[in-house]
């Protein structure tokens, strides 16, 4: 079982991750904190895609480049990695609007961050957080939290889903089980202009 969590990354409060990567904290420190530590604090961008073709001109081979009208290539700005290729209305959610979702909640105290991390070399990213007073015990001894989950992908194979769910993400595995639960409330919203509109409208909606 591959846990699929990027070298650097993962920010876990309270109770370690099973693969035992990651920074823990005994009590959830603030969003900024948070941002930074769980090494999630960097940002991609969209550049053009080119294509080089081969031609023979004057008896010597040479490079016809041309830009791919419509195709941007996500690539991660400290390291130049390239996640993928986007249509022209793929817009970014870069990871720190992913952390500044969560700030109104958990300022207020709503919620407090359980844990974040990069998956997959830092092409798919998540952040959890735990419901103020939100667990119960299925039996006793059994307790089943709530959490709060922000995800989604830099390389255009995962849209951003947001919602309600009682799987504790640390690695893959559990995102696909918070993904594929019926249990969980998660909304779909597409890397489109108008999403971070729609995340906002999605956090009040939770209040």
């Amino acid at each position: 079982m591959s846990h699929e969590l990027e070298t650097g990354t993962g920010l876990f409060v309270g109770q370690p991750a099973w693969h035992g990567l990651g920074k823990v904290f005994a009590v959830a420190p603030d969003v900024d904190t948070c941002y930074v530590e769980s090494g999630l604090n960097t940002f991609v961008d969209l550049e053009p895609v080119y294509l080089s073709t081969p031609i023979e001109r004057d008896g010597a081979t040479i490079l016809d480049t041309r830009c791919v009208e419509g195709q941007f290539a996500v690539v991660r700005r400290h390291d130049r990695q390239m996640y993928g290729i986007v249509g022209a209305d793929y817009r970014v959610l870069q990871n720190i609007d992913m952390f500044n979702w969560f700030r109104p909640i958990i300022e207020s105290g709503q919620a407090t961050i359980e844990a974040a991390g990069s998956l997959k070399g830092g092409r798919r990213v998540w952040v959890l957080a735990a419901v103020k007073d939100a667990q119960a015990d299925i039996v006793p001894g059994d307790t089943v939290k709530h959490y709060v989950l922000l995800a989604h992908s830099h390389d255009g194979s995962l849209s951003i889903k947001a919602g309600f769910t009682s799987v504790r993400v640390v690695c893959q595995n559990t995102l696909s089980a918070a993904l594929g639960r019926k249990a969980s409330k998660l909304l779909n919203v597409r890397h489109t202009a108008g999403a971070k509109l729609t995340l906002d409208k999605i956090r009040n909606a939770f209040d």
